[in-house]
């Protein structure tokens, strides 16, 4: 079965990153060493964060399969 990615992109070709923080747990544990799930969400898209510092990301796979497509890993 074949799905199509919607990504939102802004101009400079960074993913919005409010499409990541739609996937991220919403928690705020600082676990990630950010502020917040939106600031991780932020640094994702501009790909300067790496998706395996988000500890509960790691135990929902289909979320993190999301998150995965939309960022450029470091």
């Amino acid at each position: 079965m074949f799905l199509e990615s919607k990504k939102m992109f802004y101009e400079n070709n960074e993913v919005d990153p409010i499409e990541i923080y739609k996937y991220l747990p919403k928690l705020d544990c600082k676990k990630c060493r950010y502020q917040s799930c939106l600031s991780f969400a932020i640094m994702l898209a501009k790909g300067e964060a790496n998706i395996n510092r988000c500890a509960h990301l790691k135990g929902n796979e289909y979320n993190f399969k999301k998150v995965k497509s939309y960022v450029k890993m470091p």
